[in-house]
């Protein structure tokens, strides 16, 4: 599948086969995740594949009981539909048969380098880069990739960060410990159907704007 192709088919899949996913298509997909551009080249992330409904259901589990305690009694019909739709939002991973955990990975940059112990005015102005989140930004990237890969590969896949919710305790159920810390879940199985439905974009005109 070409570039344009694979990003005009790409589709946030929710609906998935039953069929395992080899670890080799997992790895492929990683690997080109891997190409994303990081600050200075740093590569700030990891990811850990999860496979099958035996490993990935706890995750769903301390989701769901998480969301349990975090979110209100519904007052009426409309906010247990409400509750109803978030909860399965959060959790739909666990029909997938393959998870893949996005990781970040803090490395140091020449910027980090550059100011560290500084504190005058010159040295707030580089901070802005920091505000920026460039290590989080570059994950976003890496997380494409592996979507786009997915898509070429004819897998569905869809990026989640609703069960963020439970960070903490999917991070004790895979062994992440700080400075990592998790930033996505995304979801990779044979599609139930491979022409996902797609959502309506935004005209061009209205995210496009040139300045000369």
């Amino acid at each position: 599948m070409e570039l344009r192709e694979a990003l005009e088919a790409r589709a946030s899949c929710r609906k998935f086969r039953a069929e395992p996913v080899p670890v080799e298509d997992l790895r492929e997909m990683v690997r080109a995740a891997g190409l994303a551009p990081s600050p200075g080249n740093t590569q700030p992330w990891r990811f850990v594949a999860v496979l099958g409904a035996e490993a990935i259901e706890p995750l769903g589990r301390a989701v769901r009981q998480r969301l349990a305690a975090a979110l209100p009694d519904p007052a009426d019909e409309r906010a247990a539909r409400a509750r109803a739709r978030a909860e399965w939002l959060a959790t739909f991973f666990t029909e997938a048969p393959a998870v893949i955990a996005v990781v970040h990975q803090p490395r140091r940059t020449a910027f980090d380098d550059l100011l560290e112990g500084q504190r005058d005015e010159r040295a707030e102005a580089f901070r802005e880069i920091d505000r920026a989140q460039p290590a989080l930004q570059a994950i976003g990237a890496a997380i494409e990739n592996l979507l786009l890969a997915a898509t070429a590969m004819r897998y569905g896949a869809c990026w989640l960060t609703a069960p963020l919710v439970a960070r903490a305790q999917l991070e004790d159920q895979l062994d992440i410990r700080e400075p990592e810390r998790l930033v996505a879940l995304v979801a990779v199985g044979r599609p139930v159907a491979l022409d996902a439905e797609h959502r309506a974009r935004r005209p061009l005109d209205e995210i496009f704007t040139v300045r000369y």
